[in-house]
């Protein structure tokens, strides 16, 4: 899915219970990021608790809109972690917290 921007992450081979199995998903909008491992960039939306997440929905709409969800800060600039006991998913901002980079959808442990 390396052209559409999508990213999965598989499970390690250590770890018996995720052996084969995709542990996280990522959307990314935007390739300048050198951390990035995706050659295009996802153009679609998502939907989180009925509230439609586009590379234009800031970090404070997004905070109104999934209000319900628990939020957690992050050591990293302008990351944003969102989530209940089932997933987690992470929201990637640029500098001002105006458009999203990236988006990461993973399991809880």
């Amino acid at each position: 899915y390396d052209k559409k921007g999508i990213e999965l992450s598989e499970g390690s081979n250590k770890k018996e219970d995720e052996k084969g199995k995709v542990i996280e998903v990522e959307f990314h909008y935007n390739t300048s990021n050198p951390e990035l491992n995706t050659t295009g960039v996802f153009s679609g939306s998502l939907t989180v608790n009925n509230f439609k997440v586009s590379k234009t929905v800031s970090a404070k709409e997004l905070s109104v809109g999934l209000n319900d969800m628990k939020i957690t800060l992050t050591a990293s600039a302008n990351t944003y972690k969102w989530g209940n006991e089932l997933i987690h998913i992470y929201f990637v901002y640029n500098a001002d917290e105006t458009e999203l980079q990236s988006v990461s959808v993973g399991y809880e442990k």
